[in-house]
């Protein structure tokens, strides 16, 4: 397993990527489970809650979700057939890491296709996983585990949950992008800012995205 580091800016900790994270056949199963013509996808009009951000190269889209473990409206209690999927993914982290996870709060599965005449440079909407303003001390981490090989990046911002100022003395921008590749995941701070892309070359994009409790 090759493990990656990035740096966001030089006070700011590490989003982490990690390449074949999971077994080679339990990324093929989960490729199979979320590919399959009968798996049941939910239309949604946005990718995340309209923020007046005033950044010319948002374009938020429709995207395709299934809720795997939602462990704030149904604590303990898996709502999906395929939650196994997300808690294969967490387990072989906490085996591959030292990551202390503690719970899973939810996990879903999402889906981006081709928009036509979109443009590469443009981006969804950005947006945190956990509405924590104590910003880099936030206990929790997000997982976007990747399903296929595809286009349509992860980008990251300079911005935490409750960090002020979009104007010219703390300008929003993109920081860095990741490119989806089967297998593995990226780990980050779940008060971080972020967006996904739709694919542009691929038929689908599809990622698992997971925010976890981290003990302190």
């Amino acid at each position: 397993m090759q493990v990656e580091h990035s740096k966001f800016e030089v006070d700011e900790p590490t989003f982490v990527r990690l390449d074949e994270v999971i077994h080679p056949k339990d990324a093929d199963q989960i490729h199979d489970n979320f590919m399959d013509c009968q798996f049941p996808w939910h239309y949604n009009d946005v990718t995340a809650e309209e923020s007046n951000l005033g950044l010319s190269y948002v374009k938020d889209t429709a995207q395709f979700t299934h809720t795997l473990i939602d462990g704030i409206s149904n604590p303990g209690v898996p709502i999906s057939m395929y939650s196994s999927m997300a808690e294969t993914i967490i387990e072989s982290v906490k085996q591959n890491t030292q990551t202390p996870i503690v719970a899973i709060e939810r996990a879903k599965a999402n889906m981006l296709v081709p928009q036509y005449g979109w443009d590469r440079s443009w981006c969804n909407m950005p947006h945190v996983d956990k509405n924590d303003d104590r910003m880099s001390d936030c206990n929790y981490v997000s997982l976007i585990y990747y399903v296929n090989d595809s286009d349509g990046d992860t980008v990251f911002f300079n911005k935490w949950y409750g960090q002020d100022g979009t104007e010219d003395n703390f300008p929003m921008r993109i920081t860095t992008q990741v490119r989806p590749r089967k297998g593995s995941l990226i780990m980050f701070n779940s008060s971080r800012y972020h967006a996904s892309c739709p694919p542009v070359d691929s038929k689908r994009r599809l990622v698992i995205n997971i925010v976890a409790k981290v003990k302190q």
